[in-house]
């Protein structure tokens, strides 16, 4: 069976020991002290927000505290939501919703005082521009969404070799594979001269997304091998065909590329 000459140990659970003889476990130490810097942003926002308040109670300009504030909030959110939500950042999720209440407030503003007649032909005409706005904003969230969750590529490289023992007649194929990004699990087909056939089913990778599988032949001549990689969920990700010839004996295969050597039968 295709894979019978590697990985036919018994895989352990890594750390299992350890951790059933090391005693209890302390828990992660996590710092709780919100940063000096939200409060520095805090702070410079309720500056702003009393100066605004005192300059508009006196019939004055306020539109650049409203400015001062709007960038430390952002510069807070920016700071403080950096994680990712379905592979987006916080921040950004923020920015863009907001952008779009933003707009839609403004359009019912808008809409509210073009009520009055005299307000009307100065006002009523800006609304769409306000809608289009919020519709923009909601794409650059789409946007971001989609480029984030896009399908990621799938890769295999393999480098196949062989190895005789004219002496029993018999010869190893291996075919080390690489898979990039790692995923989880491969399972292949051999197929060969005189309706030989071999197989692998679902089986492991290794943590790094390699494995070296392989299968005992008799006969030298032309192979094709087909190789199908699964992500842990145990979907299909990528599949590849290859077709290569294995030299009579005494001619063993050309040094792997990468990963392990092919080792001879033995029996």
């Amino acid at each position: 069976m295709l894979g019978a000459i590697v990985g036919a140990g018994v895989l352990a659970a890594v750390g299992a020991v350890n951790a059933a003889s090391g005693g209890s476990a302390k828990p992660i130490a996590v710092s709780e002290v919100v940063p000096k810097s939200v409060f520095d942003e805090l702070k410079f926002m309720d500056q702003q927000l009393t100066k605004a308040i005192a300059e508009a109670g006196k019939g004055e300009a306020v539109r650049p505290r409203i400015d001062n504030i709007k960038k430390a909030k952002f510069q807070l959110i920016d700071s403080q939501f950096g994680d990712l939500v379905d592979g987006v950042k916080g921040s950004t999720w923020f920015r863009e919703l907001d952008c779009v209440d933003v707009q839609l407030r403004l359009a019912q503003t808008y809409e509210t005082l073009s009520n009055a007649e005299h307000f009307k032909q100065f006002l009523e005409k800006d609304i769409p521009g306000f809608l289009e706005n919020a519709q923009k904003c909601k794409e650059k969230l789409e946007t971001a969404l989609g480029k984030a969750n896009q399908p990621e590529k799938v890769s295999i490289t393999e480098s196949d070799t062989w190895a005789h023992n004219a002496s029993i007649g018999k010869s190893n194929i291996c075919i080390n594979v690489k898979t990039t990004p790692p995923q989880a699990f491969i399972s292949a087909g051999l197929a060969g001269p005189g309706n030989y056939t071999a197989s692998l089913p679902k089986t492991p990778l290794h943590s790094d997304g390699t494995r070296q599988v392989g299968a005992t032949i008799t006969e030298a001549g032309s192979y094709t091998d087909t190789l199908r990689v699964y992500d842990k969920s145990g979907t299909q990700t990528a599949t590849t065909t290859h077709t290569f010839t294995v030299a009579p004996p005494p001619q063993d295969g050309p040094d792997p590329a990468f990963g392990p050597s092919c080792p001879a039968p033995t029996k």
